[in-house]
């Protein structure tokens, strides 16, 4: 029944879309938004009672939930990712920020992916390239700052959100095993705006940036608000 109501949102919209705009909505395209807002839905509303998937992979360190951006402890690197979608294409932009224990900006990445993703595989997958740009770097420290309170619940329990997600969750964990410390905290939305505004930045451009050291003017504003909102 939950499903068929966002089938039903949808389809009114794609009326819509072709009465006042004449843009026509194809059924997978309508069907795609359907379950990915669904999902999102789902996501939203999963317990911490979840029954695990990962029992068998030894448990990392876990984070706490942050209502502010706070700098991680001396010595470790702090990735705060995010991601955006743009339907009905399916077209995906991450975006990253890394911080030092000062708050400073160390590196930016702004990517763009293409491919049937769903809003929860997403995030999922930010997370896993936040892991693996942080072993390029060579940082054996680092915590890794979710914006959505469901998979930072997931990560705390060894599980998967959904099951589109459980092979990049268990990379996630493995993963995890290669650092000295790898930890999972959650802040809210508004602390994490210069790392959507770089993932909004790949979905639209369709194109992949980073940055290290010296960064654009407007990112450096955004990146100092979410550090000083309280």
């Amino acid at each position: 029944m939950e499903i068929s109501a966002y089938i039903f949102w949808n389809l009114w919209k794609a009326r819509n879309a072709w009465c006042f705009n004449k843009e026509r909505w194809l059924a997978h395209e309508i069907i795609q938004k359907s379950l990915d807002e669904w999902t999102e839905f789902k996501l939203e509303n999963i317990t911490q009672t979840s029954e695990p998937q990962l029992d068998k992979i030894p448990r990392r360190n876990v984070g706490s939930r942050q209502t502010n951006w706070q700098e991680p402890v001396e010595g470790t690197i702090k990735l705060n990712v995010c991601s955006s979608k743009l339907l009905p294409n399916g077209r995906v932009g991450l975006g990253i920020i890394a911080r030092d224990e000062k708050g400073a900006m160390v590196q930016a990445w702004s990517i763009a992916k293409s491919g049937c993703f769903n809003p929860v595989v997403a995030e999922v997958e930010a997370v896993r390239i936040a892991q693996i740009v942080a072993q390029q770097n060579e940082w054996r420290s680092i915590e890794v700052q979710v914006d959505i309170k469901a998979i930072y619940d997931c990560l705390q329990a060894k599980c998967s959100p959904v099951y589109d997600a459980w092979i990049i969750a268990e990379d996630i964990f493995l993963l995890s095993l290669m650092f000295e410390n790898c930890n999972f905290s959650y802040c809210h939305k508004r602390v994490n705006r210069a790392v959507s505004s770089l993932a909004r930045l790949a979905v639209n451009s369709n194109s992949s940036c980073s940055w290290k050291g010296q960064f654009p003017q407007w990112l450096m504003e955004e990146a100092a608000c979410d550090i000083e909102s309280v």
